[in-house]
């Protein structure tokens, strides 16, 4: 699957019908959505969501984990959405983050402020 051809429209398309100022940006096999924060903050976390589409994972193992509103709970005039994606365990992830800064702290190299 082609993500110029299928999931940016797809994510545009609903953008739009959500009534949501966003934009998105194709960078090889990833996807950033850039939108306007409501609040200026520190600048550390960018206002924006990356979507990596690499071939190199095989979504295994995998889990479906509930997603919900932190807020929900205290504003119950307001009906947050929910949803229960397909996301990869943590365990898989933390190896991958602990592999990658394994593999920086032996390059010796400083990139960044972050």
């Amino acid at each position: 699957m082609r993500i110029d051809e299928h999931v940016a429209p797809l994510l545009q398309k609903e953008l739009g019908e959500q009534g949501i100022h966003a934009e998105l940006r194709q960078d090889g096999d990833k996807l950033y959505l850039h939108y306007a924060p409501l609040k200026a903050g520190t600048g550390y976390v960018q206002p924006a969501v990356l979507l990596e589409f690499g071939a190199r994972s095989t979504g295994e193992p995998n889990q479906a984990m509930p997603v919900h509103c932190d807020i929900a709970d205290a504003v119950e005039t307001v009906d947050f959405p929910t949803a229960t994606p397909v996301v990869m365990k943590i365990e898989r992830t933390f190896w991958e983050k602990a592999t990658a800064a394994h593999v920086f702290c032996l390059q010796d190299q400083v990139r960044g402020a972050r």
